[in-house]
């Protein structure tokens, strides 16, 4: 396996997530990183639960822009400890 030393992810994307629930829909905006098949959890970027696969634990953002500025936040996270 390659190690990733670059800390931008291009597999990291802000993507609409639609629910229907009891006829219901309900729309988000989360991050997943398509690759790995892992969602952006609630968890704090250097805690256990940042990323899941767990779709209850997932974050939701209710717009793309708040999406966005995660994305921001995350890279600027990985500069920061590497």
């Amino acid at each position: 396996m390659r190690e990733c030393t670059d800390p931008l992810n291009p597999h990291e994307r802000v993507v609409m997530v639609t629910e229907t629930i009891d006829g219901q829909d309900r729309t988000f905006y989360a991050i997943r990183d398509r690759h790995l098949g892992y969602w952006r959890g609630y968890g704090a970027l250097d805690e256990y639960n940042a990323w899941t696969r767990d779709l209850g634990h997932r974050a939701e953002f209710a717009s793309p822009a708040e999406a966005r500025a995660e994305l921001r936040a995350i890279l600027a996270h990985r500069r920061l400890a590497a």
